[in-house]
Formats: structure tokens, sequence, C-alpha cells
């Protein structure tokens, strides 16, 4: 049957009024689910007065400063929690705008449609709408300092507040809206005076791939809280939680994410969760109890180390469980893996053991601080931190992913709890200087030296490993379109700048078996088997691919 020109004039408008509905109720619902922000309280003269450069660069604001040293950004925040965050937001505004322009640019790599960001956005708020139950005030009133401190560029995704909220949470959303595929990896080890000069050390790399702003513009914060130890934190501007961080009782943190089939659920976010414990925790059993207690979002690993017990121990956390493992090592490692009896033979733990590449960096840690020549001090540290090598020590070029260091990390740090000193890479991820600063007094450069910039990037390397990337990067994405002599001509090209990298044979070999060139496809899967390719999966692919190669052989 053929409608009328009346009915399709119906149809049409009424189709018109549920998008409009359904609009409508969209914005009803972010309506209805915003956070209401804490209101403020005290003095406004921190959103106001100007700010002052003094002749050093340093910049002011009341009490509250930020100041860099060799390419890193530092800052000290006092006052009220709501004048902490609004002299964050003021003191750091262009750099708060970057990073969230990052972590947007990551999402539009997943999600391409600008309409199912925006419902994403929505989905996230009613998600979470439960979300400031589980953070305490003084956080909450930080954050909403930072909200009105700094300019939002994103107000079509929700409040300023709200969004704010929601990126404290950003790590813990990585793992519950992408599951394995979680933004966050890692890699930390503890060391007792056992097994230093003496030294308690904690060392890490948060490889947080949320792009490239987040290395750029990295943060150490000291904070003074209410109530509490003061700290010092590392992330990036606007973060009021902790991902890496030590307090002035001696006691360090770092968060490692970890896979586990407890059902996920609002909770606190891990990283306000490691706040706490630097706030309120002045021993290991203090700190294990902060984290048993919390409600979580997701499942996560705790390195936590005691200057004054020198003890590190491990706290394996999900939603629903918690196990505890490491305090008598000499040396406790931890990747993105649980080991407790509670939680090592979980389902989904055991299956991102066989499919990632954390069991592979845990060999390779473990070879690295068990074998060398004389303790751990923090200039092995950072060469642990920066090594590229495959577990037994096999060349694999740059950036593969089961190295401790894929060049991916936002931020690498060595801390010295005993002095309560932080080291911390310039970057580009690892391989700039290793920068020192103290908690006690973090606006004077501590007399402990720099480390010097890996060779890597002194010799130019690093700019041939971008251009590697670069030229895979636009290899993949013509191979997709199944232009596969284009794609093929990226690989081959840019294979000398990166030669023991698996990945361009792997790529190749896809290409020419689609280009029926056998004996070169052949050739191009066994190379990149040599190379130790990063993922099991990858490995099973390319011995499938070769075995079915020498089958048609003539």
């Amino acid at each position: 049957m053929t409608l009328g020109p009346r009915w399709r004039i119906t149809l049409i408008s009424a189709g018109a009024a549920a998008v409009a509905v359904a609009f409508f109720l969209l914005w009803g619902l972010a309506w209805i689910f915003s956070p209401a922000p804490p209101a403020w309280q005290g003095p406004k003269a921190v959103l106001t007065d100007p700010l002052i450069v003094d002749a050093d660069g340093t910049t002011r604001l009341g009490q509250a400063y930020r100041f860099r040293r060799s390419g890193i950004d530092a800052c000290a925040l006092t006052g009220t929690p709501m004048e902490r965050g609004a002299a964050m937001g003021r003191l750091f505004d262009q750099d708060i705008q970057a990073v969230e322009i990052s972590l947007m640019q990551t999402v539009q790599r997943f999600i391409p449609w600008e309409w199912a960001r925006w419902l994403l956005s929505k989905f996230v708020l009613v998600r979470n709408y439960k979300l400031p139950r589980f953070i305490p005030a003084e956080v909450l009133a930080e954050m909403q300092g930072v909200a009105l401190g700094s300019r939002d560029v994103y107000p079509r995704y929700g409040e300023h507040y709200a969004r704010l909220l929601n990126y404290l949470a950003a790590h813990d959303l990585s793992h519950a809206l992408m599951n394995d595929r979680a933004l966050a990896g890692c890699t930390a080890f503890g060391a007792t005076a056992r097994a230093t000069a003496g030294q308690v050390l904690l060392a890490r790399n948060f490889d947080f791939e949320a792009g490239n702003a987040f290395d750029e513009h990295k943060l150490v914060m000291r904070i003074q809280p209410n109530a509490g130890h003061a700290f010092l934190s590392v992330a990036w501007p606007g973060m009021f939680g902790v991902v890496t961080g030590l307090n002035d009782a001696g006691i360090g943190v770092v968060l490692l994410a970890a896979h586990s089939s407890d059902k996920p659920g609002v909770g606190t976010p891990v990283s306000v969760v490691a706040r706490q414990v630097l706030e309120q925790a002045q021993t290991l059993d203090q700190a294990i109890a902060v984290i048993r207690s919390a409600k979580v979002f997701v499942s996560e690993s705790l390195l936590v180390g005691s200057a004054a017990e020198n003890a590190f121990v491990v706290v394996e956390k999900t939603p629903t469980r918690c196990g505890v493992r490491g305090r008598a090592e000499d040396v406790v490692l931890a990747t993105n893996h649980f080991l407790t009896p509670e939680l090592k033979d979980d389902p989904n733990n055991q299956a991102y053991r066989q499919a990632g590449t954390s069991d592979a960096r845990w060999r390779r840690l473990s070879e690295l601080v068990r074998v060398g020549t004389g303790p751990l001090d923090v200039p092995r540290c950072v060469a642990i931190l920066r090594d590229c090598r495959a577990p037994g020590g096999g060349s694999q070029g740059l950036g593969n992913r089961q190295a401790i260091n894929a060049l991916i990390a936002s931020h690498s740090v060595v801390m010295d709890l005993k002095n309560k000193i932080i080291w911390v890479s310039a970057g580009p991820h690892q391989l700039g200087e290793f920068v020192p600063f103290a908690l006690d007094t973090l606006d004077q450069a501590p007399v402990q030296p720099v480390i010097p910039a890996d060779d890597c990037l002194v010799s130019g390397g690093y700019e041939k490993f971008q251009q590697y990337m670069a030229g895979l990067e636009q290899g993949e994405r013509l191979l997709q379109k199944h232009q596969y002599q284009e794609a093929l001509s990226y690989f081959m090209e840019v294979r000398s700048l990166n030669p023991e990298h698996y990945r361009s044979f792997f790529l190749a070999g896809i290409a020419l078996q689609a280009m029926n060139r056998h004996d070169e496809a052949r050739y191009n899967f066994a190379q990149a088997l040599v190379w130790h390719p990063a993922f099991p999966l990858e490995r099973r692919e390319a011995e499938m691919k070769l075995k079915q190669l020498k089958e048609k052989a003539p």
C-alpha cells in the first residue's frame, strides 16, 4: 500500500516528535542526575586575586604556587579544600583544558560519532549518579573549586563539576566500560633496605594511554589536607585522587590495574582510596585496613610501602574480595595480575594472564631486580623502568607491549620513602631526565642528583621510533581498506627505523598473504615470531598462518 502525502507528513512529524521527546528526556535525566556541587564557604579571594609571577617564573596565588623544574610542573596547595581546588583551576587552567581535550580525543578513537559520545556522557552521568556518596566531602569541595577556577571546554557533555567528578574515576571507568582494553597497565616494585644500600625504594611505570597530554602535562603536587598527613602526588592538573604518591610518614602507594570476575559497580574511585591511604596511614596495617574497608568500582592492586617498617605489601582488591601478599619479601613485584590465594584462580584473572602482557613483564622484572651488580639504588631502578628487552634478555626493538618500558607511560617514578624524595621522569615517557622533588622542601632543589636522560632520547632513537609508529598506523589503515600493496609499502619503508620490532613483519605477512605472495609472507611471519610478538594471540595467529603457508608450499 502506498501512503499518501498526508500520511507521510504525519509519520515524519511523529518521528520528529519522538526524537524531540527522547532528547528532552535525556536532557531531563541529565538535569535530574547531575550531582549538586557543594556550596562555597569562606572568602572568595582565590577566585579574583591576580596571579603573581616571580622573577624565577614561580606563579603564586595566595599561599598556593606553581613552578617548573627541568621540564616538570610542580605545585603546593594549601587552604580550605575549595580554595585548593580553585587555586589548581586558576594556576593550571590551560593545562586542565589540554588534559581534557586529550582524554576526549582518546574517547573519539573508540567512539567516532559525536551523537554516541553525547549519549555516552549521559549514560556515565546516570550510571554514576551515586558517585558523590562514595567520595569524601573534602575531595568534592576540591573538585568544585577546580570547576569554578577553570574554563569549561565541553559544556555539551554535562555540567563541569559532574564531568570532573567522573574524570576522578577515569581509571575505573576505563575498566568498567572497556573491560580488558582498559587504558592503564603498569609495572612496579618495592625494594627494602635488605636489597638496597639502606634505602626503601618504590619504583613504578604508570602506563595510562589516554593521550600525550598526560605525559606532557604531568604534575607533582604537594597537598596539605584538612586532617591527616601531607603528601606528594604525581598525576596531572585537575586530579585530586592519587595514582602515585608518598606521605610525610614515609608511606608510599601506587595503583596497578587488574581483572576479576567480580561485578563492577559504583563505589569509591581507587585513586581516592589511594589518597585515603596517604592521608590516614602511617603503618602498613593501617593502609591495609583503609583498602579492605573501601567499596570500590573495579579490581585493582595497590603496592604500598613503609619506610619505618622496611616492608612492602601488595593489596589485591576487587568489589567483593581482598588479598594481601609480600610483607616478608626483600623485593616485592607487581604488574597487572593477581597472585594471592583469594584471587589468583579467578577466571578473569587467569584469562587476562593468558591474553595480556602482565606475565611477560613480571618475568622480565624478576630477572632485572634479582640479577645485577651491587644493591638496588635509584639509578638502577631507573634503568629497570627503562628496560625494553624481552624476558630472558632478548632484543625486541622499541615499543613492544610486553616490555617493562613499552614507551606508553604517562609518568615513571622512583620514591625514596625514608627521605621522602621522589624522582619523576621528565618525558617523553621514561626517556627524559628523572628529576628529584622533596616532600618537605618542594620548592627547593634537593641535593640528590638528576638521573640523566636515556641514550635512546639523546641519540635520536625515539624520533625514529615515532616515525616507525606513524608509518605502521598509516599502513594498518590501508590494510583495513584492503589496499594491500600500498600498506605493504609503508611496512617495508619504516622497518629499518625499528628493525627488531615484530609488528612490521607481522602486518607485512598479512598483506603479502592476501596478494598470494606466499614465499615472502612465510618469511615475514617467521621473522615476526623471532622478534617476540607482544600478545599470545598474535603469536598464535602468526604460527597458524605460517603453518597454512607451509602446507600450501610446493
